[in-house]
């Protein structure tokens, strides 16, 4: 249930991560078990940054998670494919017309 972890999140700044930004865009998570193990993960460039770029089946994957359960599989499948192909578009509007 996410309610029940977000009563177990705290959220601290960090003034050494803050003075990265706005050349980085860092982020440390640090998780501590019930049975006090620690985990910890340091990013300095979100995934799908310019520096941290995407590959093209996790982009797939999160637009189809994201549209699948709102528009369906067969639509959002349209639409996915014509994202692939998105550079060799010259009018959008096909891709604006899907959307709405």
């Amino acid at each position: 249930n996410i309610k029940k972890i977000m009563e177990k999140t705290n959220i601290v700044l960090s003034d050494t991560i803050e003075k990265e930004y706005p050349n980085k865009w860092p982020a440390k998570a640090t998780i501590i078990t019930n049975d006090n193990k620690t985990f910890e993960e340091y990013v300095e460039y979100p995934l799908g940054d310019f520096e941290n770029p995407a590959d093209k089946e996790m982009l797939i994957e999160k637009n189809s998670d994201l549209l699948q359960p709102i528009i369906g599989d067969v639509k959002t499948d349209k639409i996915v494919s014509v994202i692939l192909k998105i550079d060799d578009i010259e009018n959008l509007n096909m891709l604006n017309n899907m959307l709405i």
